[in-house]
């Protein structure tokens, strides 16, 4: 009942506005985002993230533009307006990664029916419900991070390649749509690995050292993909002038942050601000 309650709350509020511009919270990464997937759809998907902005030749990457490659896919199969196509997509990735959380709820033996309303409460998150009807890319890396660490708690119980195989592609995706977001999911793929790791020391048939290995195997490629990206990336800039100031040197601190930033008041009351607008 709490499952079915949460899940038409959900589609009752993600609904609203469907068919309204892009212009709303974070409007300018939307029309980017936007500008992006209409060029994919007129010209076709170029990796290089073509964008009429600083003139020939156009190139201005920034994430791997694997979202706005599947919204314009959306878009040319369903023959929907751009607006709707980008908001379809990202609610699309949100129940993709609710598959993934549910399995991994699976994992820490939770009862099935215990399941679902954690995934109810996830549905009906101020947070989710914003970003997944946005012409943004958060739900795409939320999705594909929450895959790797299916897939990954999946490789390392049961040793099966094809297993490491999945964990690998999805952790190299959500590492080039959004590095920061599948570094968050590191986190706790690396508390799994020493739980692994001090089963194994207590055990003389497994060796924790092939545990570590088999652990490694599947985490780094995604950071090693995503750090190939960022050079790719600024190359691609540096082709024209106008585009080279947004290589990811200069925008190091814009994007991270300083300490001095995080030291200060204004900051942190920016932030509650922040959170308050989602809420």
């Amino acid at each position: 009942v709490l499952t079915a309650f949460a899940v038409s709350s959900h589609l009752h509020l993600v609904l609203v506005g469907w068919d309204a511009s892009l212009m709303g919270y974070h409007s300018f990464r939307q029309a980017q985002t936007g500008l992006l997937i209409r060029q994919f759809v007129q010209d076709g998907v170029n990796w290089a993230s073509p964008l009429p902005l600083f003139g020939p030749p156009w190139y201005l990457p920034f994430e791997f533009p694997f979202y706005q490659a599947t919204a314009a896919w959306v878009a040319q199969i369903f023959h929907l307006p751009i607006e709707q196509a980008a908001r379809a997509t990202s609610l699309g990735y949100l129940y993709l990664g609710l598959v993934a959380v549910y399995k991994i709820l699976g994992e820490v033996s939770l009862p099935r029916l215990q399941r679902w309303p954690i995934l109810a409460l996830l549905l009906l998150t101020p947070t989710y419900l914003y970003y997944a009807r946005s012409a943004l890319i958060e739900s795409c890396a939320w999705a594909m991070s929450w895959w790797f660490l299916w897939t990954f708690i999946r490789g390392m119980k049961s040793k099966d390649f094809r297993w490491m195989t999945l964990s690998i592609a999805t952790g190299i995706l959500a590492g080039l749509v959004k590095i920061t977001t599948f570094a968050a999911f590191l986190i706790p793929a690396g508390m799994y690995t020493l739980v692994r790791l001090r089963h194994a020391a207590k055990q003389v048939e497994v060796s924790w050292l092939t545990e570590l290995r088999r652990a490694a195997l599947m985490m780094i490629p995604g950071v090693v993909a995503a750090g190939i990206w960022v050079m790719v990336s600024d190359d691609l800039k540096r082709t024209n002038d106008l585009a080279a100031v947004l290589v990811s040197s200069s925008l190091r601190g814009f994007s991270l942050g300083t300490v001095d930033l995080r030291l200060s008041a204004e900051f942190w009351l920016t932030m509650w601000k922040n959170i308050g607008v989602g809420l």
